[in-house]
């Protein structure tokens, strides 16, 4: 009993059915129609009839524009609106107790512009010199379908905006991943190996070249072989800073240890190398990573 109560109280109120007077069109004497809601065009060329100076429109582009619900049969127009369901019979042509009148084209439905009137009371006008149909809804009053959801457009956008208005004063903290050092890990690089002939000698070049984690560093070899000279060996061992701000000894971006390579400013770069420890400090606005360099500049106006 209780989900039969539950049924009936889920379906729309059905109004008592009204029969339509079927009346005759003909096809030379059409009308097409600009609907006009509001001072905006909602829909242009619609279908219309004007017979004993009544007006007759085209159901399926009317309703389609209007957004209204409905179903048409061979013996029944069926409309919602919100929750209230009505019934319009088609009956023939003598049906003299009739208010109102429908036609058909073969194609389209047409009804009464009073019977659409009587569904949604508004002020509805037939412009004959603009070939309009001016229907006027006040303000801030969502009388068809169409105007609730453009209302609901409205609301969503503007929440949207406020939601990203908020988003945007909040400050953005940067996630940062802390570099890590491993006591040792597999080694990759590349090797590459250079070959010159000639009629007397060949030459070769050729060089291994591997970076991996040792000792908690960034470990970089380097091994070279000539046919002009020994095999000469390069090792270095690089710490940089954990995070931008974490600072090594509270000064330095980065250290190297090993066999490494020094730089002097002077008006000629001069560069030293040997076996020791580099510390380096990168100017503010200055990284160096992955083989690529970034510049930040800041304008002043």
């Amino acid at each position: 009993m209780l989900l039969i109560v539950f049924l009936f109280a889920r379906c729309p109120a059905l109004f008592a059915t009204e029969t339509l007077s079927q009346t005759t069109i003909d096809e030379e004497d059409i009308l097409l129609l600009d609907v006009v809601l509001n001072n905006a065009t909602l829909a242009r060329s619609i279908d219309a009839y004007l017979v004993d100076e009544k007006l007759l429109l085209a159901v399926d582009p009317l309703f389609d524009a209007l957004k209204i619900r409905y179903i048409i049969t061979e013996k029944m127009l069926t409309v919602w609106k919100e929750d209230e369901l009505y019934e319009y019979a088609l009956g023939a042509a003598d049906e003299s107790k009739a208010k109102f009148r429908w036609a058909t084209d073969g194609f389209f439905f047409f009804m009464d512009l009073s019977l659409f009137q009587n569904l949604f009371p508004t002020k509805m006008e037939y412009l004959d010199r603009q070939l309009q149909l001016k229907i006027s809804v006040p303000e801030k009053t969502a009388l068809f379908p169409y105007q609730k959801i453009q209302q609901q457009n409205k609301q969503r956008l503007l929440e949207q905006t406020l939601r990203g208005s908020a988003s945007r004063g909040k400050e953005q903290v940067p996630i940062t991943i802390p570099d890590q050092y491993q006591l040792i890990t597999m080694p990759h690089g590349r090797v590459n190996m250079a070959i010159e002939k000639d009629r007397d000698e060949t030459d070769t070049n050729t060089s291994l070249q591997l970076t991996s984690d040792l000792l908690y560093h960034s470990a970089e070899m380097t091994l070279t072989d000539s046919s002009d000279s020994e095999v000469s060996a390069r090792l270095t061992l690089n710490r940089y800073k954990t995070t931008p701000d974490n600072y090594i000894l509270g000064l330095y971006d980065f250290y190297s240890l090993g066999d490494i390579t020094g730089k002097t400013n002077s008006l000629v770069t001069n560069n030293s190398a040997g076996v020791g420890v580099s510390f380096t400090r990168q100017p503010d606005g200055y990284r160096y990573g992955n083989q690529a360099n970034t510049l930040k500049e800041t304008l002043y106006r």
